[in-house]
Order: structure tokens, then C-alpha cells, then sequence
């Protein structure tokens, strides 16, 4: 499944949720939603992340990146090696 997909049932379930007062499990839907959503941000900061996947990602569902894409990141800061 893709992520995207599961963010968007992921609030769906959320909504469905809390109609019926079952507001721990919202919040709880709700923070793996956040989690996915971080995901994302960190998929497209970092190649390392990008290439690893969730256990019930399907792989073949996520894009790969040009080689221009690839040298976008590495020269982006986030691909620096920290300052000592």
C-alpha cells in the first residue's frame, strides 16, 4: 500500500472514529498519521530513508529518483556531514 493511501484512510478511520466517542483509538489512528506524514518529510530530505521501506510498504509503490533529483539532495544541507 502506498503511504499517501494509508494517510488518506488513516483520516477517514479518524473522522469515523470520533462520530462514535471512540476517542483514544482516533488518537491513536491520528498519531500514525503524523508518523506517515514525517515519513514523507524525511523521505524527500534523505536518500538513506527513501530507500528503506515500512514492512507493509509495497516497494514497488514508492517512485525512484532521477540522477538529478539524487544530486538535489546530497547537496542539500541535510546531506552534510555535521560541523565539529
Amino acid at each position: 500500500m502506498k503511504i499517501d493511501k494509508a494517510i488518506e484512510l488513516n483520516k477517514q478511520a479518524d473522522t469515523s472514529l470520533r462520530t462514535h466517542k471512540f476517542s483514544e483509538h482516533a488518537d491513536a489512528v491520528a498519531l500514525g498519521t503524523e508518523a506517515l506524514t514525517y515519513i514523507i518529510r524525511l523521505r524527500a530530505c534523505s536518500l538513506q530513508h527513501r530507500q528503506q521501506h515500512l514492512p507493509s510498504e509495497d516497494p514497488e509503490d514508492t517512485p525512484h529518483l532521477t540522477r538529478a533529483q539524487k544530486l538535489k539532495i546530497l547537496e542539500s544541507p541535510l546531506a552534510r556531514p555535521p560541523k565539529e
